[in-house]
């Protein structure tokens, strides 16, 4: 293929490993960027043989895993449907959230609107219930990003985000057709304060392990964060609370606004329904972008909101 490199890009690199049952994987491969996917029986890791997988074997992996090895991805299998954070062209300029499998239909994240996604590099996703009420249940996504509402005269900014979707969003109409109607995006803090009191931030997120304990609808959330600076170096963990996290995303929000529509406070009446909840009326008029910083120490959350509201 003109322009890659025939040995470290022209392969089949696997990108999505999942579970899928108790008999089968789903898997999905770059296939020289040709991405495609198979479900892959277990039984097959018992056998001495090489197994091999016709063309027709397999199926199309657009939407579920880059066509680029390079690309950071993240997936999970949740109730029978992949869950996928990918760039999803073969220039890598799409940095999208999929749902792919299952018998619904594909949805997913607009397609090159930075509001919703910027170069984002994924890093985890995971499905967590907040209730016992399943129709409140959510899958999280956790990446870092450029930050289009920080950006300025000083260039590229990089956040960590997690972000959220019910699980039960069938999509939108109007503008979001085939697109996440609950889709929310809020911004991972971790920082120390410097001796002159200025906060040295970790902004570059590389790993996360959710820790389980007895309380199944509160666990604690570990980020491994770097610094984005040429002058530091370093790395650190920070703990969050799911309890926080979601206060959060029930907090205000911000929107664009004014003759050069930058973002500023919310301050009217909050949509009925709110936006990032199911609803037959979220699903003709909204998505929600939501930012919020949580402060370690005081475990006070200081809250910030995007919301686009269609």
């Amino acid at each position: 293929m003109a322009g890659k490199d025939s040995e470290l890009e022209c392969a089949n690199f696997l990108r999505v490993l999942q579970p899928f049952n108790q008999t089968h994987l789903y898997v999905c491969g770059t296939g020289a960027f040709n991405p495609r996917c198979a479900f892959i029986a277990t039984s097959i890791f018992h056998q001495a043989e090489y197994q091999t997988l016709s063309y027709a074997q397999t199926e199309c992996g657009k939407g579920k895993c880059p066509y680029d090895p390079f690309q950071k991805t993240a997936s999970a299998v949740v109730d029978g449907e992949l869950y996928a954070g990918i760039t999803s062209d073969f220039m890598s300029r799409d940095s999208a959230f999929f749902r792919s499998l299952g018998r619904r239909h594909v949805i997913r994240t607009e397609q090159y609107d930075s509001t919703w996604l910027q170069d984002a590099q994924f890093v985890r996703v995971a499905p967590l219930s907040e209730t016992d009420n399943p129709e409140d249940d959510k899958v999280y996504v956790f990446f870092t990003e450029r930050a289009q509402e920080a950006e300025g005269a000083a260039g590229k900014v990089l956040y960590s985000r997690v972000a959220r979707v019910c699980k039960n969003d069938i999509g939108g109409q109007r503008s979001l057709v085939n697109k996440w109607s609950t889709f929310q995006k809020a911004r991972m803090v971790c920082s120390v304060p410097g001796p002159d009191g200025l906060q040295t931030h970790f902004d570059q997120l590389q790993d996360i392990f959710i820790l389980h304990g007895k309380d199944k609808k509160n666990p604690l959330i570990y980020g491994l964060f770097t610094t984005s600076s040429d002058i530091l170096n370093g790395s650190a963990v920070c703990v969050y609370r799911m309890e926080d996290v979601v206060r959060a995303f029930k907090g205000n929000f911000l929107h664009k606004e004014g003759p050069q529509y930058k973002w500023a406070e919310f301050t009217g009446k909050v949509p009925y329904p709110r936006p990032g909840t199911v609803s037959y009326y979220s699903q003709l008029f909204s998505s929600c972008m939501v930012l919020f910083e949580i402060d370690l120490k005081s475990i006070q959350d200081k809250l910030r909101h995007i919301c686009l509201l269609h």
